[in-house]
């Protein structure tokens, strides 16, 4: 595996499914991560062994050219004055709107990253939390995340609110969550009010 120190292990985490057919492993970089690819089909026990990305995987460099780019759009419409249709909204379009045109905030809302069974255990629920802690920090420093998870009003239940420590780094959380594929649901990322927060 290609690394700066031979004495440092290239693995630092791997996580077995309960059938044991199937493993995360989680490498020390993305260079040893794109080497382990050609790996796939060596045997191992007599078994061909399947390498591949883990669904919904994100170039880093990709992910940061595109929240650049959605970035400069973003100041690019501030720029521009807006027009009495330009406030017409959809009901799909408002989330849209709120994240690109009206404000600044620090506060993304993931929403449907979770769903209902995720919420009901502790185990669960932890384990949740600190897989999108671990996803969001890609994008930049969290300072706080909330998961409601007893709530009435189910417009805000199932969602994710994160806390970022600039509003560049929300606005690259933005560009690297939405629309993206999680446990098979499809992920809307906006801009959430921080007084809302």
């Amino acid at each position: 595996f290609p690394s700066d120190d031979p004495f440092q292990k290239p693995v630092i985490d791997v996580r077995m499914s309960q059938e044991l057919n199937f493993a995360f492993v989680e490498l020390r970089s993305e260079e040893m991560a794109t080497a382990a690819l050609q790996l796939s089909g060596t045997n191992l026990c007599g078994r061909p062994m399947v390498i591949a990305r883990p669904s919904g995987y994100v170039d880093s460099k990709a992910v940061a050219q595109l929240a650049a780019s959605k970035l400069a759009e973003s100041e690019k419409e501030k720029q521009q004055p807006a027009t009495d249709t330009d406030n017409a909204l959809g009901p799909d379009q408002e989330g849209q709107a709120i994240s690109e045109q009206t404000m600044d905030s620090s506060v993304v809302m993931l929403g449907n990253l979770v769903s209902e069974t995720d919420l009901v255990g502790d185990a669960a629920y932890n384990d949740v939390c600190e897989d999108v802690m671990e996803e969001c920090s890609r994008s930049g420093k969290v300072i706080e995340l909330r998961i409601p998870r007893d709530l009435i009003d189910s417009t805000v239940k199932c969602n994710a609110f994160v806390k970022f420590a600039s509003v560049a780094e929300a606005k690259a959380a933005v560009a690297l969550f939405h629309g993206r594929k999680f446990d098979g649901r499809s992920v809307s990322a906006v801009l959430w009010p921080e007084e809302d927060f």
